[in-house]
């Protein structure tokens, strides 16, 4: 999938120099010169060369950074062009219909949007992935103990550990911030790792000082199973999950693999529900929610911790969930005025949804996949607040 990907973008390169090589560096520039607008590209197609061919699949996945920035540089170079192309595209539609001479806005407008979405592209390689941001949001129930009203709760998800490997700095930073915040809990909704559990040696130290009064509670995501790694042998995968429980475990972290825990308060209790990764194909099912709930009380505030959002709809609301937390969408790590094209695939992408008074919060990760991008959808620390409906 990712040399596919990596030679869709660079046909689309190769198919838009040539267009704007035609219709506007040919009429401007008449020398040799002109010739050296597709330097850029015969640069990216050396390197494409020297990536895809000259190293296989470990290599990709090792050095998935490196694969990473190499691909945003890509898209720096053809997203702009494309957008100049569909703009001045439309110029060129009016001029079939119409003797009026547009030329000169619509090549302005688009060199503007053109400009505008490299500077989105620079700085969310550049910057944006290190960002943080603390959403903060309250959970009104009538089923909310006495003793849990004010219970503060810091919602963590996707952390993907490759992302911070060599920028501990970072996540040093965003882990000190939860800190301050003084959580009663923390919950964590998995994707702890990207690729393999040996991406935590690095950063275990970091992770493990996070702390809460009553803990950090974990479930497992998608990634966490490591499938896309190629492994040599099944026991070799098994090794590497074994290895990530061990982690969990020396951190202090509850790992809840479909089970649940009860927390207790000046008398009051609520539950914590955890199961493995619940998702749709191609991603895997391993959640057992039935089992997860075994022997917990309806009329109990009971908190699902659950990967996918997907889970709410399909399973959590008519099991009578009265909170679920996930993660998994990242926003696509891509959000403008609100909007982010995770809509297209989920239904519940980011924020807070509500059922009645049912509620699922899906939190926009604090790591990155594939791309070390992120733009509008920054790390994301949310701070929940339990209050007692009366």
């Amino acid at each position: 999938m990712i040399v596919r990907t990596f030679y869709m973008m660079l046909i689309c390169i190769w198919v838009t120099d040539i267009i704007i090589f035609f219709t506007h560096i040919c009429p401007t520039f008449h020398s040799a010169w002109k010739w050296l607008w597709f330097l850029q590209t015969a640069i990216l197609t050396l390197l494409l060369i020297y990536v895809l061919i000259g190293h296989d699949q470990n290599f990709l996945i090792e050095k998935s950074h490196v694969v990473g920035y190499y691909f945003m540089f890509g898209l720096a170079i053809v997203i702009p062009k494309i957008v100049f192309n569909a703009v001045y595209s439309i110029n060129l539609i009016i001029r079939i219909f119409s003797d009026k001479n547009f030329n000169t806005a619509f090549t302005t407008i688009a060199l503007i949007l053109a400009l505008g979405m490299m500077g989105i592209i620079i700085y969310g390689t550049t910057t944006g992935w290190k960002r943080y941001t603390i959403r903060r949001t309250d959970i009104y129930s009538a089923k909310i103990p006495k003793a849990f009203d004010g219970f503060r709760i810091i919602h963590i998800s996707d952390i993907h550990a490759a992302t911070w490997n060599g920028n501990e700095k970072a996540l040093k930073r965003i882990t000190d911030q939860i800190n301050r915040l003084k959580p009663d809990l923390i919950a964590f909704t998995g994707d702890l790792i990207t690729h393999k559990s040996s991406e935590l040696k690095s950063i275990v130290n970091i992770l493990g000082d996070i702390k809460a009064d009553y803990g950090v509670c974990s479930v497992l995501g998608n990634h966490d199973y490591s499938p896309y790694y190629p492994w040599k042998s099944k026991k070799d995968s098994l090794n590497n999950l074994k290895y990530l429980f061990k982690i969990e475990n020396h951190m202090k972290w509850k790992l809840l693999n479909n089970e649940n825990m009860t927390i207790h308060k000046g008398g009051d209790s609520i539950t914590i529900i955890g199961v493995e990764n619940w998702g749709e194909p191609p991603f895997s099912r391993y959640g057992d929610l039935d089992k997860a709930m075994e022997n917990t009380n309806p009329d109990q505030f009971r908190i699902l911790l659950s990967h996918n959002p997907s889970h709410w709809r399909a399973e959590a609301i008519d099991a009578g969930i009265d909170l679920m937390l996930a993660g998994h969408t990242h926003a696509m790590q891509l959000k403008i005025l609100g909007k982010s094209p995770s809509s297209i695939k989920y239904k519940e992408w980011g924020g807070l949804y509500s059922k009645g008074d049912q509620y699922l919060y899906v939190n926009e990760g604090m790591g990155c996949t594939l791309i070390p991008f992120r733009f509008g959808s920054w790390n994301e620390i949310t701070a929940i607040t339990l209050r007692r409906k009366e």
